[in-house]
């Protein structure tokens, strides 16, 4: 993308009229000169404050004269005209004035879809169901930064001088090489990761954490609470070998697990069977055996299938 399609874009985010796809690449576009100023892209601190300055003025200039309710869009404007007057600052210096702006890749998998992304530097990813990750088609930065919504493991490639900045909702993950597991869906009330091998930095909005292997790191999104406890990684790297487990696991939280993975819809015919719970541990299988097993291990539950992506659960707990 050229820094004249990327004028075109903010002109239409100024009007109004830009389309989601659009806005979503301004916002990485704010991630990636944000992180060029913080890791020191320019050739020096006079560059660096001569971006700033203009920043600032800008938003001085686009505030004045305005009525309060329009305050804050003047300030959310000027933030994105800032996208577009440092990344093309740091293009046209140092001999780049031809450079085109780094191209982010998108990669998304719908409810009961999985795959497996291999990044430019060779860090292998395996995105699970309903999850996206974000990335650029090559790091050429001083920092490899991607940005995750839902669940991913990481197998990151080793390179000391290039850190990897994964960044999911409240949390960033910093890394030189190792593998971890990061779930992070947008409805869940928690955020969590998992350290497989090496060691990884986490920032949870100012709470700083560092993780070794078997650490597993948890942040509450709702109290801002953090916690570090040992765990048995496998059984929460197994998703990547389809392996669903249940473990004394509540009917509630077991549905919520097999809509994601199947794309599926559950309800219950009453909330009391939510509470029951069952144990199975299924690998690679059909959506039918699972719901078989619970009706035989809990005698008094049933199921029907009211159309090919809708279930209901009916009967009653015993427990």
């Amino acid at each position: 993308m050229t820094r004249k399609e990327l004028h075109f874009i903010i002109k239409k985010y100024l009007s109004g009229k830009a389309t989601p796809e659009e806005l979503n690449l301004l916002e990485k576009f704010e991630q990636f000169s944000e992180n060029k100023i913080s890791n020191r892209v320019f050739d020096s601190e006079r560059e660096k404050n001569k971006v700033r300055n203009a920043i600032s003025e800008n938003i001085q200039k686009s505030i004045q004269n305005k009525p309060a309710g329009q305050m804050l869009y003047a300030i959310a404007a000027s933030i994105v005209i800032l996208v577009s007057i440092s990344v093309s600052y740091f293009l046209t210096t140092s001999d780049r004035h031809e450079a085109p702006l780094i191209t982010f890749i998108t990669k998304e998998t719908q409810w009961g879809q999985k795959a497996t992304i291999t990044l430019s530097d060779g860090s292998v990813v395996k995105l699970n169901s309903g999850s996206k990750i974000t990335f650029p088609e090559k790091f050429t930065d001083s920092i490899r930064t991607v940005t995750l919504e839902g669940e991913a493991f990481f197998e990151v490639a080793k390179n000391r001088d290039k850190p990897f900045v994964i960044t999911s909702s409240h949390v960033t993950t910093t890394v030189l090489g190792t593998s971890f597991n990061v779930e992070a869906y947008s409805d869940e009330q928690n955020i969590k990761i998992t350290l497989a091998t090496g060691k990884v930095n986490i920032d949870a909005e100012g709470k700083n954490s560092i993780l070794l292997p078997s650490d597993q790191f948890i942040f509450n999104k709702i109290n801002k609470k953090v916690a570090v406890q040992k765990v048995d990684v496998q059984r929460y790297l197994e998703w990547k070998d389809e392996i669903l487990r249940f473990e004394n696991e509540t009917l509630g939280a077991a549905a919520k697990k097999l809509e994601k993975w199947y794309n599926i819809t559950i309800v219950f015919e009453n909330t009391n069977l939510m509470e029951c719970t069952f144990t199975g541990i299924f690998k690679n299988e059909r959506l039918q055996t699972i719901l078989e097993h619970i009706a035989y291990v809990k005698q008094n539950i049933d199921y029907e299938f009211i159309s090919e992506r809708n279930i209901i659960l009916k009967g009653r707990c015993t427990n």
